[in-house]
């Protein structure tokens, strides 16, 4: 079944309130509205990390919210440490090791069911695979339990993970296929597989088998997901519909579960464009599901080129039909280089993050913040948060309430913070 896309001139601001519960990262069932744009200054940038840490890209929440409770992961040195704001991240606790043996890898991600705080992150401390190490805390990351390693022979190379309920999704791109292509006087290294799937359907307790999702094999790489009550959202690239030699010309595609995540649906391709697209992000609010990656490079044998930004597609019946796809981002259009986001959303209320080029090439990208109040429908204008005078700039992990957002994003070689408070 092919997606079937909804033409909309106008975008109609009251939507009836949905009765179903929507499930994410810090907001289980959530439905309340959204209030009105961001009015608070962002707050000056603040170290989280030492030297040497990893952010978590893809569909990884390493950093989520609960209320004023805020919490977060990274990478550094092998091992997986962990911070805890009590108040909207103005303040936090001391670094605190997770994991053991020094092998820990990128990325790694937290999700909440209830009081349950759970870390799944890959781990190559077996022969060197990726292998997926989950560890849980029952008591919101006080005390833990044991580190548990969830696959066998697996290596992945990016996964997402969501919660809805007591359940715990998790998918991952292996890899099966290193495409070497070659850009003037460098090679570069496409890493291909297939979308595996895996769920815990008890809060962490216990694990059902992996699940293939995708075929033909080794087309496959970046997947997200989210969940929202029986529907399970995954979104990833491919490129079997691939035109240009090399293939560089990808495409989003997606596919639900309708049962939990019990069985599902065929694929449906999101993107058709003779542009290079990637880095799929997928979040659900009340009603709604939103879509959203970057698109617009071409590859000149040398190197990407061209307008790449932001773009957006939003379904309102649970994945059924979607919208256009919809440009998001215009910064230094056509100079600029919207790449690697981040979203997260709570209530109806999405938050995104992503790196930018407001001067062009040959000067420090910078991180951006947008917010949209009514799930992916309408946006606020997007705000520069790092300066020249930060340096090199990316966004590494986004998070918020209806009443607060944070942004982590990179300075240097440490990982820093700033949050601003959501006005009326």
């Amino acid at each position: 079944m092919q997606a079937v896309f909804l033409q909309r001139r106008v975008l109609v601001a009251a939507v009836a309130a949905s009765t179903l519960a929507v499930c994410g990262p810090g907001c289980p069932g959530k439905t309340e509205g959204a209030p009105a744009p961001t009015t608070g200054p962002w707050s000056p940038l603040v170290p989280l990390t030492g030297g040497g840490a990893i952010g978590s890209p893809g569909g990884t929440h390493p950093l989520v919210t609960d209320g004023d409770v805020v919490r977060f992961v990274w990478v550094q040195d092998g091992c997986i440490y962990y911070r805890r704001s009590d108040d909207a991240g103005k303040t936090w606790t001391e670094p605190v090791p997770l994991t053991s043996g020094g092998t820990a890898v990128y990325p790694c991600s937290l999700e909440l069911t209830g009081t349950a705080l759970h870390l799944i992150w890959p781990d190559s401390r077996h022969d060197g695979r990726w292998e997926i190490y989950y560890r849980r805390s029952p008591d919101g990351g006080k005390t833990w339990e044991p580190e548990t390693r969830l696959t066998h022979g697996v290596d992945l190379f990016r996964m997402g993970t969501a919660a809805c309920g007591e359940a715990l999704y998790m998918v991952w791109g292996g890899k099966s296929r290193l495409e070497k292509v070659a850009a003037g006087p460098d090679t570069w290294t496409w890493t291909w597989g297939e979308i595996s799937y895996m769920r815990s359907p008890d809060g962490g307790r216990t694990w059902e088998q992996p699940v293939r999702l995708t075929r033909p094999s080794g087309s496959a790489q970046r997947p997200a997901i989210a969940a929202s009550g029986p529907y399970v959202h995954v979104a990833w690239i491919d490129e079997r519909d691939a035109a240009q030699e090399p293939p560089w010309d990808w495409e989003v595609y997606y596919k639900r579960s309708t049962d939990g995540g019990a069985t599902w649906g065929p694929d449906v391709r999101m993107s058709r464009t003779p542009e290079h697209t990637r880095h799929p992000q997928i979040v659900v609010t009340p009603g709604r599901v939103c879509c959203l990656w970057e698109d617009g490079q071409v590859f000149n044998g040398t190197g990407m080129e061209g307008d790449p930004a932001l773009y957006a597609g939003v379904s309102s019946d649970d994945g059924e039909t979607w919208t256009e796809p919809r440009r998001l981002t215009f910064v230094n259009a056509p100079h600029g280089f919207a790449t690697h986001c981040k979203a997260y959303a709570c209530g109806a209320r999405i938050h995104l993050a992503w790196q930018d080029a407001p001067e062009g090439d040959g000067h420090p990208r910078a991180t951006y913040y947008m917010t949209s109040p009514d799930g992916g429908l309408t946006w606020d204008a997007p705000v520069r948060l790092t300066a020249p005078t930060d340096g090199e700039s990316g966004a590494e992990a986004v998070a918020g309430t209806e009443s607060y957002a944070l942004v982590i994003c990179r300075s240097g070689d440490k990982l820093v913070c700033t949050r601003c408070d959501l006005g009326h």
